[in-house]
């Protein structure tokens, strides 16, 4: 029986790239929270310095608020994508690694295959060298 090894090591090598794949989506996403966590605390200062400032910082206010809130509706769409991308990339994750397994179990079971019939040789040769041995005895 042909060994599965060498389509063994090509859906491990599937699986590393599905799951480096998606392991890289999650940096991206993080990322991205990190940037709009970063620019929510930036825009609860400008606001708090607003206050305590000088009178033309609430018009500048408005202007970096309306700013800051278009770059959190991009960051926001960007996460959604993300989000999908990892939901197809996770889906294929799963597909590789049940192709892996399945052919994991197939080696397995050759291996095992391959252990009893050399189990049955060799009960087999046993049991011939026994019958000589008897024969022998019969004869001499």
């Amino acid at each position: 029986m042909k060994s599965f090894n060498s389509l063994i090591k090509l859906h491990k090598h599937k699986v590393e790239e599905r799951q480096k794949a998606l392991s890289e989506l999650l940096a991206i996403r993080q990322d991205l929270e990190a940037r709009s966590e970063a620019l929510t605390a930036r825009l609860a200062a400008e606001q708090a310095n607003a206050h305590t400032a000088q009178p033309h910082a609430a018009a500048d206010l408005a202007a970096f608020s309306t700013g800051a809130r278009r770059q959190q509706d991009t960051i926001a769409a960007s996460v959604a994508n993300i989000d999908e991308e990892m939901t197809v990339a996770h889906s294929a994750l799963r597909a590789a690694f049940q192709e892996l397994k399945k052919y994991e179990l197939l080696e397995a079971s050759r291996a095992a295959q391959e252990r009893r019939n050399a189990a049955r040789r060799e009960s087999a040769d046993l049991d011939e060298i026994a019958g000589v041995r008897a024969a022998e005895r019969k004869a001499g």
